[in-house]
């Protein structure tokens, strides 16, 4: 979920016009500074990056929302299953049944009160299958919905990857030294993993604090 989450949370943010990119990453878009042929391999990037961004967005603001929703009724329902009479179809149906079978032992039954209780069985049935389907077919959409954005993230990750070597390739050609930047890059990307321990740790915390503490 962490992984998730933060992974739309950066979607979301990612920077989709050169003169957002550059200024992100402190570069100033002097004229002739970058070259036609890394300037066309950065407009394709960032049109990968404006799909992630929008795909991101979608999902959360749509798909996300659609899950959250399903998980709610789920647990309401399952919370209601085991309620009282009042609020639960399937004590009731327990109910209709144990006074069918009290009324059925005797030795002259009411078949007028026996065909009544039969209907409120069936109905009883009927409308616990009709919510059981609602929330299996759900389920069914929560799970297509998750799929569907996996496959979209793995051809996206395919993408930044292709454009990335061609980044590399372009700025090798004109002499940057890669490998050193390679280098510093990874240095940050620590830098920022123990930080982001550090956080994830914090939020652990007020997570399993008491609720009175911010009262």
């Amino acid at each position: 979920m962490k992984a998730l989450n933060r992974f739309l949370g950066t979607g979301r943010k990612l920077q989709t016009t050169r003169e957002e990119y550059l200024r992100w990453l402190g570069i100033e878009d002097t004229a002739g500074e970058i070259s036609a042929d890394l300037g066309t391999e950065l407009e394709r990037l960032l049109g990968t990056y404006g799909s992630i961004k929008k795909d991101c967005v979608e999902f959360k603001d749509k798909t996300w929302t659609r899950i959250v929703n399903i998980a709610g009724d789920i647990k309401s329902y399952a919370a209601m299953s085991g309620g009282k009479e009042s609020t639960s179809y399937y004590v009731l149906m327990l109910n209709f049944i144990g006074q069918y079978h009290e009324e059925n032992k005797k030795s002259n039954p009411d078949s007028a009160k026996l065909a009544e209780l039969k209907e409120s069985i069936q109905f009883t049935v009927d409308a616990e299958l009709k919510k059981l389907a609602e929330l299996q077919a759900g389920a069914q959409e929560a799970l297509v919905g998750l799929g569907n954005f996996e496959s979209v993230c793995e051809k996206h990750g395919t993408e930044v990857e292709t454009h990335a070597t061609s980044l590399e390739v372009q700025l090798k050609k004109e002499g940057n030294d890669i490998e050193t930047m390679k280098k510093n890059i990874e240095t940050c990307k620590d830098e920022i993993k123990d930080l982001q321990g550090q956080i994830d740790g914090k939020n652990q915390v007020l997570t399993d604090a008491p609720k009175y503490m911010w009262w």
